[in-house]
């Protein structure tokens, strides 16, 4: 895998690890944000919990997530082409339910 790729994901997961506050998190630039291999990574670095030996609290991972998302949104210039969302839905969906029971 190309080091240019491997750099800021490597950055991105570790500030994670640290409870960094996500606003103040390096992300990826756009251009590496369009790409499957880079929104692999990401997932699979901060969000895979068969993956991780640390999973950070679900509000920690909520507002992190919700960032990504708006990153991706964001960086998007063909969504045909630049997007593969699909593997992000999943926690996604688990996030919001347990953020809004613990809203409620």
């Amino acid at each position: 895998m190309d080091m240019d790729l491997i750099e800021p994901v490597e950055l991105l997961r570790r500030q994670y690890i640290q409870l960094i506050d996500p606003e103040q998190l390096t992300l990826p630039s756009q251009e590496l944000l369009r790409l499957p291999d880079t929104q692999a990574q990401i997932f699979h670095g901060l969000f895979d919990e068969s993956a991780l030996s640390f999973s950070p609290p679900e509000r920690y991972n909520f507002r992190v997530l919700k960032r990504l998302v708006s990153a991706l949104e964001e960086a998007v210039v063909d969504p045909d082409e630049d997007v593969c969302i699909c593997w992000f839905s999943k926690k996604i969906d688990i996030l919001i339910l347990a953020a809004s029971c613990v809203l409620a």
